[in-house]
């Protein structure tokens, strides 16, 4: 019955404007109920449940309050109902949820800080579904970065770990968030930036992928060594941003880590091979220019993947419209024969003739 009453009370600031709940009245009900049936405090719900949990998840934060007190009311001393809380506040529910994964799941920022301030700084909250998602890694998912604050003000190490060999500097880096990315550097450290998922991919390459600048720049200032990481495929982070035809990071890496565009890939190819592949998409591609626009960088025009193609065999077989400054750069040796002994003039040539058939 507390179950059903928590989660059908709608808390209003307002308390009698659309006839919802004022915060104090559902508390005290709450109160009441449990005054009546004490044995309802800790009692589980079908999914495993505790009114806590449910509580937790609808941002309900006096009738945490309430929960917690009535937890600590019915120990004998102070002891003994601390412990009691701590307890109350690490039951799993069906989901391995704690109450604490409920209220970040859902950005109830006040419910956290108050079960974070009911336990100390050893306490282990389990991760949820068999160990895949913790809370840090959780609220860094979900972008909320004043929770991350919350976590890493509360615990000196928390666990970061997430689904699919995920962190939650993986999470950071995603949304782009440059405040949450340093925190959590400044916390564990560059080699946090060199753990991968399990695809490879750093959380450099998360960030390469949507083209976040400024987790980025953290990520490198932490430790150079990630830009030259490789993924399952055997992409680095500027394989991705140059694929993904992200300007800024393709600079950004470039600058910081020049010799890393020789890294190729398990296909053999380099960044460049793998920036003109945007001409399928219609696109300039603008992380191939920045490229080939650096002098120190000439030797990537002509070098071959496993196939013998050139990044100019792959700019022509997509045949861009929109710029043909590397088809008529004199560096580039437009005659150079694949392993299907074709050489870039056949393959554009070719395509050419195709628009007119």
């Amino acid at each position: 019955i507390v179950h059903i009453c928590i989660s059908s009370i709608l808390v209003e600031e307002e308390p009698l404007a659309t006839g919802g709940t004022d915060s104090a009245s559902a508390a005290n009900f709450v109160k009441d109920v449990l005054d009546k049936c004490p044995t309802l405090l800790l009692k589980a719900n079908a999914d495993n449940d505790t009114p806590l949990h449910v509580a937790a998840r609808y941002g309900h934060a006096s009738i945490v309050t309430v929960l917690i007190e009535h937890q600590k009311f019915q120990c004998q001393d102070l002891e003994s109902g601390v412990e009691a809380t701590k307890e109350m506040i690490g039951k799993l529910n069906k989901e391995r949820d704690t109450a604490l994964h409920e209220a970040i799941r859902h950005n109830h920022i006040e419910v956290v800080k108050q079960l974070l301030m009911e336990v100390d700084s050893e306490f282990s909250f389990d991760a949820n579904v068999g160990g895949s998602e913790n809370p840090l890694y959780l609220a860094a998912e979900r972008g909320f970065p004043d929770l991350v604050s919350e976590i890493l003000n509360k615990f000196e190490y928390p666990a970061y770990d997430g689904p699919l060999g995920r962190t939650a500097l993986h999470a950071a880096a995603f949304w782009g968030d440059e405040g949450m990315t340093k925190n959590i550097l400044e916390r564990y450290g560059g080699d946090l930036c060199k753990q991968a998922d399990q695809n490879g991919w750093t959380p450099l390459h998360m960030a390469a992928y949507l083209g976040c600048i400024e987790p980025t720049k953290l990520l490198l200032q932490y430790g150079r060594e990630v830009a030259y990481m490789k993924d399952a495929e055997g992409r680095t982070a500027l394989h991705i941003a140059a694929h993904c035809n992200q300007k800024e990071v393709t600079k950004e890496i470039i600058s910081m880590c020049p010799d890393c565009c020789e890294v190729v890939d398990n296909k053999g190819r380099n960044a460049l091979h793998l920036a003109v592949h945007l001409t399928k998409y219609k696109s300039p591609p603008i992380a191939a220019l920045i490229i080939q626009d650096k002098s120190s960088l000439r030797n990537l025009l002509n070098q071959k993947d496993n196939d013998g193609n050139t990044p100019l065999h792959h700019y022509c077989n997509y045949f861009n419209l929109y710029d043909e400054r590397l088809l008529n750069s004199p560096r580039v040796d437009k005659m150079v024969f694949n392993k299907k002994n074709e050489n870039a003039h056949q393959i554009y040539t070719s395509k050419s003739l195709q628009l007119y058939e």
